[in-house]
């Protein structure tokens, strides 16, 4: 039924089309005067689809399609990773003696000089032990070895302790050890001390650091053919020759 009254509109919007185009009675139609033919053909096309079920919008004669720009991609966050500055200042390590509870039960000790403690060596200074950063192997002969050239190798100052064996380089060549008696035999320079209280401090570090293995009753540490004692007992301000 709809599709006849769509014909029937279609026609005559045809026919006014016509009319209007040839009659020269209507003349040409003013501005304000409304355009039936379109409203006709407004109408056909509603009509059409509503019959045929399309949903296709019916646009005025007059109607303009606007396009709305699509929006631009934004570009995506870069993912390069942010690096985290190196600090330029790194703080520098204090080299401070381990506590007592720090050192292994087994450890190889070296003994080195707290001055100016009232203690009994030196000029009224002190031992303090540190660890050598080696373990005893159980052979005399080698972890007295191990002990005595890891003295003479340390540097200067530990921290605020003082090593009075710095100046010389000596090294164990040798160990002999009977009931009790230990000999070390010993090459390399050897420093004479600059006074008393080195001579002093010197001795007590590497006698310290002999005794500390049970084995050790009497220590005899040789410097080539000359006891060391017997070196340490002569120093630059004493007033003798060496």
């Amino acid at each position: 039924m709809r599709l006849k009254h769509l014909i029937i509109l279609a026609l005559a919007a045809m026919w006014l089309t016509a009319c209007g185009s040839q009659n020269p009675l209507l003349g040409t139609s003013p501005t304000n005067t409304p355009n039936i033919a379109a409203t006709i053909t407004a109408a056909a096309g509603r009509i059409f689809a509503e019959a045929t079920g399309t949903a296709q919008a019916v646009l005025s004669a007059t109607a303009t399609v606007t396009q709305t720009a699509r929006p631009t991609p934004s570009a995506s966050p870069s993912t390069t990773p942010t690096q985290t500055p190196i600090p330029t200042d790194t703080p520098t390590a204090t080299v401070t003696p381990l506590p007592p509870n720090f050192i292994p039960e087994n450890a190889i000790l070296i003994y080195m000089v707290q001055i100016g403690t009232d203690g009994p060596i030196g000029c009224g200074d002190s031992l303090v032990r540190l660890w050598s950063g080696n373990v005893r192997t159980g052979d005399l002969a080698t972890d007295l070895t191990i002990a005595l050239n890891s003295l003479f190798r340390a540097g200067r100052y530990f921290g605020s302790l003082y090593n009075a064996t710095y100046p010389s380089t000596l090294f164990v060549t040798g160990v002999s050890h009977d009931e009790g008696q230990t000999h070390v035999y010993m090459d390399g320079n050897y420093v004479t001390p600059a006074d008393g209280c080195d001579a002093s401090r010197y001795r007590s570090q590497v006698w310290a650091t002999a005794l500390q293995f049970d084995e050790v009753k009497h220590f005899v540490p040789w410097v080539r053919d000359k006891l060391l004692g017997d070196l340490l007992s002569v120093y630059k301000d004493s007033g003798k020759d060496k």
